[in-house]
């Protein structure tokens, strides 16, 4: 069964559930860039 059938066949709690879980993807990835870029302002600050 494909994916995309296993979302069809949860009926209506899928929308949010994928609401939720596109909401938490968009924070991880927001917050890995953060850490990225600081890393290097932080080691040129104790330097």
């Amino acid at each position: 069964m494909a994916l995309f059938e296993w979302f069809i066949r949860g009926g209506v709690v899928m929308w949010p559930l994928l609401l939720c879980s596109l909401i938490a993807l968009a924070i991880v990835i927001e917050r890995t860039i953060f850490w990225l870029n600081l890393i290097p302002k932080h080691k040129a600050f104790l330097e």
